[in-house]
């Protein structure tokens, strides 16, 4: 055999060889015959182009933005794109839907249908783009189809309509709750002012000079070298006027106010969107209503969502311009990491049992609009009330005018009160007992 020759088994392909071909032969065959889908067709029709050749990406947000996201993807697309048509299909899905819209509050009392899952095909600056949007459940995102030759574009659209969503921000500036995993909606609450409750007037002044005066005056802080932030603690029975007085913070405060109650927070990552939702929206004064549910007293290790709460009153983020209150019916069991240092909780205050004055002032507040007898003792109402709460003193009104009407009486008297705190107190004994 001559040197040039090669040997037989030179000549035989590997079994690694075979292999390669196979999948290549394979790979092929499922590309020429391959049935095109109605995804295919309609992205091809659009787009001018092979489904594997175009170019996706995703424009998403946190839960608390979700609905100015889809608010920001539809109002800015009808006012920038020439829409072609909006439907509905999945991937394998073999004819057209209905898109799906729902009702979404996008201001204070305005309802406007948003478009939650389709396919949108239109025309953004000449240029072909297929968008899906998809905020059902606890999604919340846009994804963008175009040619690959036009990926530079759709980024340019992703930043327009971020910005849009910046100068459309409906939600600063207003009183909003948390609800459902961190989502944001319009809280309703009563028109009241400092007039219709009452106050300690120390009370009242250090709230005044730990909240609402530096809310206020941003420019003064900065002048003098005050932190724009503040943390205040209020603790009190159940019934003193914590959760009126946050109420009334809504109204006298001109600033974006977020309620987290506890059923609102239940993992960390929600109490840390929060916060950040706070930073977008600043000014922001957050409302922690019945704080000792989320920090009592256990270890941070085993209570994610207080460790988070602790993360963010640190301000390992940048807390310029967030304020915080949390009330709490146990100050004594709230974790001394929560409750004892400045720059968490700068301030601690008290809502104690009204005194005498005070409980007078509240019987001639919660007994306005009514028809009193002549005789109507409420010098010896306010001496009978001593101990109650302003919440057991405004039930002894009610149930007394309640059992006035049941006489078939409009007109309060003496002995409508007997019955109403006669009833309060006994209800107070019972809970002794049971306890």
């Amino acid at each position: 055999m001559s040197k040039c020759e090669p040997a037989k088994e030179e000549c035989k392909p590997s079994q690694d060889r075979i292999g390669l071909l196979r999948d290549l032969s394979k790979a092929l065959m499922e590309v020429f015959t391959r049935k095109k889908t109605l995804f295919d067709e309609m992205m091809e029709k659009y787009l001018r182009d092979q489904v594997e050749n175009l170019y996706k990406t995703t424009f998403s947000v946190p839960t608390f933005q979700k609905w100015q996201a889809c608010y920001a993807v539809q109002e800015y697309l009808k006012e920038n794109a020439k829409t072609l048509r909006t439907v509905s299909f999945n991937c394998e899905a073999e004819k057209l839907s209905p898109p799906s819209y729902q009702e979404v509050e996008v201001k204070r009392n305005v309802h406007q249908p948003l478009l939650v899952f389709g396919w949108k095909f239109y025309k953004w600056k000449g240029i072909p783009v297929v968008s899906v949007s998809d905020y059902k459940g606890r999604t919340s995102e846009t994804t963008f189809y175009v040619n690959k030759k036009n990926k530079h574009a759709v980024s340019d659209l992703i930043s327009a309509i971020r910005f849009y969503m910046k100068d459309h921000n409906y939600f600063r500036g207003e009183k909003l709750k948390v609800v459902d995993g961190c989502l944001f909606e319009f809280l309703e609450y009563p028109k009241l002012s400092f007039d219709e409750i009452v106050l300690d007037p120390v009370f009242k002044e250090e709230l005044t000079l730990n909240l609402l005066f530096p809310i206020k005056n941003e420019a003064l802080c900065k002048e003098f070298s005050i932190p724009w932030r503040r943390g205040v603690l209020i603790g009190g029975e159940p019934g003193t006027g914590k959760t009126k007085l946050s109420k009334v913070l809504c109204n006298v405060l001109d600033c974006t106010v977020l309620w987290v109650s506890t059923e609102s927070i239940g993992q960390a990552w929600e109490m840390k969107q929060v916060f950040e939702g706070a930073r977008l929206l600043s000014p922001t004064l957050i409302i922690f209503e019945d704080v000792d549910f989320l920090g009592t007293d256990r270890e941070i290790d085993r209570n994610p969502i207080l460790g988070e709460l602790l993360n963010q009153l640190d301000g390992n983020s940048p807390n310029y311009g967030i304020f915080v209150l949390a009330s709490t019916n146990r100050p004594n069991l709230l974790d001394r990491a929560l409750a004892n240092r400045p720059g968490r909780f700068d301030l601690k205050l008290e809502l104690t049992k009204p005194d005498l004055e005070a409980r007078k002032k509240l019987i001639k507040l919660f007994i306005i609009g009514k028809t009193l007898d002549p005789s109507l003792n409420l010098e010896r109402l306010a001496e009978d009330t001593q101990g109650l709460t302003g919440s057991h003193i405004q039930e002894v009104i009610t149930y007394g005018m309640l059992d006035a009407l049941h006489l078939n009486s409009r007109v309060l008297r003496n002995e409508n009160l007997s019955k109403g705190l006669s009833s309060v107190k006994g209800r107070g004994k019972k809970n002794e007992l049971s306890s």
